[in-house]
């Protein structure tokens, strides 16, 4: 099987059969981590070389019920305190590269290590040498930034943030971010704003005094402050359309969850539900920019969810009785949320497995996604602009990395679509264009499309050479080349739209521009006929202009019967009319 990437979409190719695939994930939702356990593990500074290491990575995945199953990493050498890839942060590029930072444990050797998909493999690097949770975001130029806690084996730990030197470069470089306590940085959140500007959240340990404190990067220093003196462990960032920043996170010293926006003069925080509420807790905000948390209730066993309308929270049961395997409690797992185009949640989280569950605006859906020991680790969960379901998350057994995405499979011809590739042209003569173009869908089914060339000229449409019927589906493209010839030299521009529908052509779903085309009509192609056969003196003081549909207009006089004339080709043949008698005319 092979994986072509062709700009827009993926193809996976198997016997030569091209069949729909894309992946992508939404820019910059870097989702929540769970706790870090207790470390005392020094960092260093020495280099951790990825390649001399026990891991394997690569495609290997199994499809169930629509979930693509991917094992990104996998360490056969196993940590001594913490799993591999147990702590990861997802994103996507804008050409749609999923990135996964995450923490590599090799026996007694941790680190923190960033791995992207170019189409075929995972490509894996070292960030920083490191023993906590890490935190992600893209910059507008898919330069990946990534929040390193470190500790040393005081137990001591400061927040760096680490920068690569170009997309596809395996170099980094860290600058201090804080490093104000003892203990301070674990739990970070981080978004990249429009403007470039970093924003971080994290947690500041103390025994008399946690916090959750904030750090802003301007694109010139780094600013921090604090958040919430009462404790922050576990936060979720997001930015919304304004530009205002907003915050989930448990109150540690109160024990309960909260909520804080940021509206340019300061925060303004409220508690969303007390009762040492919040552990695993994630944050998304919808199209009106209110926000939705989903997080566990760990003395009952239950997914919850809650939403703000206004200045109220609503809250309730996503799932009641969960189980964490060999855990009592929720204490080391997550959850995470997302939100589609049509403001509907996505939940993911461990019960029994790696879970998902849909909210369709009447009833919450539930799917099994993997079967993994569930207990410590965090999850994300990306919904991106094709409204495609993405999830990174740990399989603790397995010492691995996973990745799981939902494909879905179209049977139904009104929920799918189709699309041109490999549309190209070239003009075969001065005069002739030949136009080729290749027609997908990602149906599973017998798809009715219509293709459609116009040519334009001078901003008007001129011509149809093609109005044609096909018929694909997601493991049979159709392919045309279509030739056209000008019979008038000009530069022209060609529309080719792809129509949908099955009783005929309904609605465009998909179009492509060949624009400024120049054509030329050689000397040798000109063609002669006769216009006006009646016997005379005939021609004289002839006038001609051609219009924009091509139609040419001649004006002439006719000496012998003293009389002005008028031919024209529009039609297709000539036709000639008298103006006006006028005796002699020399205009």
């Amino acid at each position: 099987m092979q994986a072509i990437y062709t700009a827009t979409h993926w193809h996976k190719r198997m016997n030569k059969i091209p069949v729909y695939l894309c992946i992508a994930i939404l820019l910059g939702q870097v989702m929540l981590f769970s706790s870090e356990d207790s470390m005392n593990i020094s960092s260093g500074d020495s280099e951790f070389d990825i390649e001399n290491t026990a891991l394997t990575s690569g495609r290997n995945h199994t499809e169930d019920a629509g979930w693509v199953i991917e094992t990104v990493e996998t360490s056969s050498s196993q940590g001594s305190w913490v799993e591999h890839g147990k702590y990861n942060s997802l994103a996507i590029g804008s050409n749609g590269t999923p990135h996964i930072s995450y923490l590599s444990a090799i026996g007694t050797t941790y680190a923190i290590n960033h791995t992207s998909f170019d189409g075929q493999t995972w490509n894996s690097n070292t960030v920083a040498s490191s023993s906590g949770g890490p935190c992600s975001a893209l910059d507008s130029s898919d330069s990946p930034h990534v929040g390193v806690y470190t500790t040393d084996s005081s137990g001591n730990g400061d927040l760096r943030l680490a920068t690569n030197t170009g997309q596809r470069s395996s170099s980094w470089t860290l600058e201090m971010i804080d490093n104000s306590s003892s203990n301070v940085g674990s739990n970070c959140d981080m978004k990249v704003g429009p403007n470039g500007d970093i924003y971080v959240v994290y947690w500041k340990w103390d025994p008399t005094n946690d916090s959750l404190k904030f750090a802003h990067h301007d694109g010139n220093s780094w600013t921090t402050s604090d958040i919430d003196n009462d404790g922050g462990m576990e936060s979720s960032l997001q930015i919304d359309t304004l530009g205002n920043l907003h915050v989930s996170y448990r109150d540690l010293t109160n024990g309960g969850l909260k909520y804080g926006i940021y509206n340019g003069q300061g925060w303004v925080l409220s508690t969303i539900e007390g009762n040492g509420q919040g552990k695993g807790n994630s944050l998304v905000l919808d199209s009106n920019n209110d926000p939705h948390v989903s997080y566990f209730d760990s003395y009952n066993n239950r997914l919850k969810y809650a939403s703000l309308t206004g200045t109220s929270w609503s809250i309730s049961t996503v799932e009641a009785g969960l189980s964490w395997g060999n855990s009592s409690n929720a204490d080391d797992t997550d959850t995470s949320i997302g939100i589609d185009s049509s403001d509907n949640v996505h939940i993911s989280y461990y019960n029994a497995g790696l879970k998902y569950a849909f909210y369709d605006d009447t009833s919450w859906n539930f799917t099994l996604i993997d079967t993994v020991e569930n207990i410590e680790g965090n999850t994300n969960l990306i919904v991106d602009d094709e409204q495609r379901i993405h999830i990174s998350y740990h399989d603790k057994e397995n010492k691995s990395l996973k990745y799981a995405y939902f494909q879905p499979s179209p049977t139904d011809p009104s929920n799918a679509t189709a699309w041109f590739d490999g549309v190209s042209h070239s003009v075969t003569s001065s005069d002739t264009i030949s136009i080729s173009f290749d027609m997908y869908t990602d149906c599973e089914c017998d798809y009715k499309v219509w293709a459609y060339l116009d040519v334009y000229l001078n901003g008007n449409k001129i011509d149809t050479v093609l109005g044609t019927e096909y018929t694909i589906s997601d493991d049979a493209s159709e392919s045309d080349s279509v030739p056209w010839t000008t019979t008038a030299s000009g530069t022209y521009d060609f529309y080719l739209s792809l129509f949908k529908g099955e009783q005929g052509p309904t609605a465009v779903v998909n179009d492509k521009w060949i624009q400024s085309i120049s054509l030329t009509v050689s000397l040798s192609d000109w063609q002669t006929s006769t216009l006006d056969t009646t016997f005379g003196n005939l021609g004289i003081h002839t006038s001609m202009a051609v219009d924009s549909n091509g139609d040419v207009h001649l004006a002439y006089y006719d000496g012998t019967n003293e009389r002005i004339k008028y031919a024209t080709n529009k039609g297709g043949s000539w036709n000639y009319d008298p103006i006006d008698a006028v005796g002699t005319a020399t205009g």
